[in-house]
């Protein structure tokens, strides 16, 4: 994956520093909100009673939420180019609750709040129109991505109240990014650009920890061994079962992916030399 993000870098930057008589570098700053599309399978709302069981998917992104970033971009024509940008996620919340009826009168609930947080690297060759004030643009490229996402679980039974954090980390995403927007020019050196994006990406954490644990507002995470706290995953392992597992190792597991799909709108302003 480090060398897919060297090469990618590269290859984009040998087109920034490409001279011809109609070229122009340019740089960026922009924001915007991601939505879903979000996919099943990933987190449930659910409740029982002694007679009735209700079970519903929730729709989950992890790449959902506000986002800022920055860019630089060289034409090296009048209507091709390419761009290095930048982007930081500071992804929106999506709650699952199970609700469970242990007797009359009195529940148990569980209830799973998901977030992330990302930075992505998105090298993308841009093609634009040559019209004057308002010209329509589209950019195709890559997305490198290095963030976590978290996933806090509050479970309260009666009066007792049990809250655990897991952080998961690790490792790098690869995906696909295109956009389409349009230029406004505000002057020779300044643009004011829209667009409407999409970020198809899947990240594969691979290491997990609990980062909090409490009972009561009791913390309890001292009281956890490495391997309640931890785990790794990788695509597979083996596991000798004639050996106890060591209470002081990280346990193990198979990867799994999470979504990190998007689509959105981004502002921006572009300062052309």
């Amino acid at each position: 994956m480090k060398k897919q993000l060297i090469f990618a870098s590269a290859m984009v930057l040998g087109c920034l520093f490409a001279n011809t008589a109609k070229s122009q570098l340019y740089i960026n700053a922009n924001a915007g909100y991601g939505f879903g599309p979000g996919e099943h399978g990933f987190a449930y709302n659910s409740a029982s009673t002694s007679s009735n069981y209700h079970d519903e998917s929730v729709k989950l992104t992890f790449g959902k939420g506000l986002n800022v970033g920055a860019a630089v971009g060289f034409m090296f024509s009048e209507n091709v180019g390419a761009e290095l940008g930048i982007s930081y996620l500071m992804g929106g919340k999506t709650e699952a609750q199970d609700v469970r009826e242990i007797a009359s009168g009195l529940t148990e609930t569980t209830t799973n709040v998901m977030s992330a947080s990302m930075i992505r690297f998105m090298p993308t060759l841009v093609v634009k129109s040559s019209r004057e004030g308002m010209a329509p643009y589209a950019k195709f490229g890559l997305v490198i991505g290095s963030g976590k996402f978290t996933d806090v679980e509050k479970h309260t039974d009666g009066k007792d109240v049990f809250e655990m954090e897991t952080e998961y980390s690790g490792g790098m995403a690869l995906g696909f990014t295109g956009a389409f927007g349009l230029n406004f020019g505000l002057s020779d050196n300044m643009d004011f650009f829209g667009e409407l994006n999409y970020i198809g990406l899947s990240y594969a954490p691979t290491d997990g920890e609990v980062t909090k644990a409490t009972f009561n507002g009791v913390d309890e995470l001292g009281d956890l061994d490495v391997r309640d706290k931890k785990v790794v995953y990788s695509d597979s392992y083996d596991t000798d079962r004639t050996v106890a597992p060591s209470p002081d190792e990280p346990s193990k597991s198979t990867k799994f992916s999470a979504p990190f799909s998007s689509f959105g709108l981004n502002f921006g302003i572009r300062l052309k030399f």
